[in-house]
């Protein structure tokens, strides 16, 4: 996993170049329903109503978590897991494939990575990518305080991983 010991080893300057890849077991769900509601065991709803809701979905060893997502962290998750950087492999910023299934309900979609993990952490997007994926969705006067808040939150929730040795 990376760390914030991991960041604090690059130069500030450097921060842009900054390559992160997501975990393999981290997927996003676009749902019709806000079941992260009722997701958690002290949760006290005990009816919903329909609302679009997007969720990122991860394990860590054997447990499960689940966080909904504003705009600017699903377009910035989005780009991340699709592998954004493009390092000459092909025109699409990486060898990845769409990874859509529709989970037989419907208007919930889960988006997978990509075809293999490997094909994921081959990729992954720089932190100057993601920064500007958050400030297409805030005001600019927002935007480097809500990438950095998002990476924070990435790095705490234990959602990229380590970077190559």
């Amino acid at each position: 996993m990376l760390t914030i010991a991991d960041v604090r080893q690059v130069a500030i300057e450097n921060w842009g170049d900054l390559r992160l890849w997501p975990i393999p077991a981290l997927r996003v769900l676009e749902l019709a329903w806000p079941v992260h509601t009722v997701w958690p065991d002290d949760a006290t709803v005990t009816t919903l109503a329909p609302a679009a809701t997007t969720l990122r979905v991860w394990r860590d060893e054997y447990r499960v978590f689940q966080a909904p997502m504003d705009a600017s962290e699903c377009g910035a998750l989005a780009l991340l897991l699709r592998g954004a950087t493009n390092d000459g492999q092909d025109g699409a910023g990486g060898a990845l494939t769409d990874g859509t299934v529709q989970d037989g309900a419907e208007g919930n979609v889960a988006t997978s990575p990509a075809a293999s993990p490997d094909a994921t952490l081959a990729t992954g997007a720089r932190f100057s990518e993601i920064c500007a994926a958050v400030a297409a969705a805030v005001p600019p006067e927002e935007a480097a305080t809500q990438a950095a808040a998002l990476l924070l939150r990435w790095i705490e929730d234990r959602l990229l991983a380590a970077p190559a040795s």
